[in-house]
């Protein structure tokens, strides 16, 4: 055979091969979709790998996700993030906005999920439940100290704010020595104390005039009201007194404050923040702007953060009750291979080809190299 047409037959024949080779490789990643019976025998390689391991390469998939992808690190950090924190807080003022403008009654609203209260019992009702809410969160926190209820950076930042506190009481304190009320005041101190010391006081008084006595006494107390030394003490006794205060049970607090003056408190606060009987029949579309506005600017700026702030110290907690491995596995064990494949092929469709050609010049090499072995030794 003439030895041209040798040498291009032996390139034809190993590229064929090296090309289809590596195609058949690559279909046999996803076909056929499943086992291939002649009789009861199973035909070698049916179904193809990743069907045969679908249930493998999704509790796999599962694992990476948590692990490595959807993790709590990840996502407290986007929770965390000042740009992601914005764009909710108005995300949530425009649909809270979009609401709000809907014709639906606030006593519409309420009564599918709470069909007993009326506009006559509402604030009745809601008394009762903030009781219950109330009294059931002390009993359950009743040997817990306040410092271990309050989040650590909440602890911080009330001795930074007690300590901000003691500048501002030395100011009331030497301001208030300085007006006349507060020269009336040393005054008549000094004057009772004299009455009250009898004799000793009589003499005092003979020989230093009180008036003397209490102009002195009064700079005195101005001078050491305005000094440094005298915040530092202040601002150490508040500290101190504020230490102690959340070093406190429950129980001791409320040795202090009965239960009963905590919940009228919080029902006086909610009836006249939320004065629900008088909205009851409106639209909500008919609230009040001052009222919309506290609602979309001072009620989203407060929960949002909160729930963010919440979210992210209970994340590891949700990852793990929401089981996203178990999430992930099933959707793809349900995935149908055809699916699998396009979605795989549309990714990596070209690499896929290139892969096949590279096979194709591989074998076309090797058939090169054969015929040229086969001519020099003339076989």
């Amino acid at each position: 055979m003439d030895p041209i047409l040798f040498t291009i037959m032996m390139i034809g024949i190993g590229a064929m091969i090296g090309g289809v080779t590596n195609s058949l490789a690559i279909r046999m990643l996803f076909r056929p979709y499943r086992p291939v019976y002649i009789g009861k025998f199973q035909i070698p390689f049916t179904p193809g790998l990743i069907p045969k391991r679908q249930s493998e390469l999704a509790k796999q998939l599962g694992e990476m996700v948590v692990e490595h992808l959807v993790t709590p690190s990840g996502l407290r950090n986007k929770l965390l993030n000042e740009t992601f924190r914005e764009t909710l807080l108005r995300g949530t003022r425009k649909e809270v906005n979009r609401f709000l403008d809907s014709k639906i009654t606030l006593g519409e609203l309420i009564s599918p999920m709470a069909p007993e209260l009326t506009k006559e019992n509402v604030h009745g009702e809601l008394e009762k439940q903030l009781e219950k809410t109330i009294s059931g969160w002390l009993d359950r926190r009743k040997d817990v100290k306040i410092k271990d209820i309050v989040p650590g950076e909440w602890e911080e930042r009330g001795i930074f704010l007690t300590k901000r506190a003691s500048i501002y009481v030395q100011r009331k304190i030497a301001s208030y020595l300085e007006s006349p009320d507060g020269r009336y005041r040393v005054k008549a101190l000094i004057n009772d104390y004299f009455e009250k010391h009898g004799m000793f006081g009589q003499l005092m008084s003979s020989i230093f005039s009180s008036r003397n006595i209490s102009e002195r006494l009064h700079g005195t107390m101005v001078r050491y009201a305005n000094k440094e030394e005298t915040r530092q003490w202040i601002e150490d006794v508040m500290v101190e007194e504020y230490k102690h205060l959340i070093a406190l049970k429950v129980e001791d607090i409320e040795q202090h404050i009965r239960r009963e003056e905590i919940i009228a408190s919080f029902s006086e606060a909610l009836s006249s923040l939320v004065p629900l009987e008088r909205y009851w029949d409106k639209p909500l579309s008919e609230i009040p702007t001052p009222v919309r506005e506290r609602i979309t600017e001072d009620g989203v700026a407060f929960v949002v953060p909160k729930a963010i702030d919440f979210l992210s110290v209970q994340m590891e907690s949700v990852i793990k009750h929401l089981h996203l491995e178990d999430i992930v596995k099933e959707q793809v064990e349900a995935f149908e291979v055809s699916r699998l494949e396009d979605l795989v092929l549309g990714i990596s469709r070209r690499e896929f080809k290139m892969i096949t050609y590279l096979g194709a010049m591989l074998g076309g090499f090797v058939g090169l190299l054969q015929s040229g072995i086969v001519l020099l030794l003339g076989i």
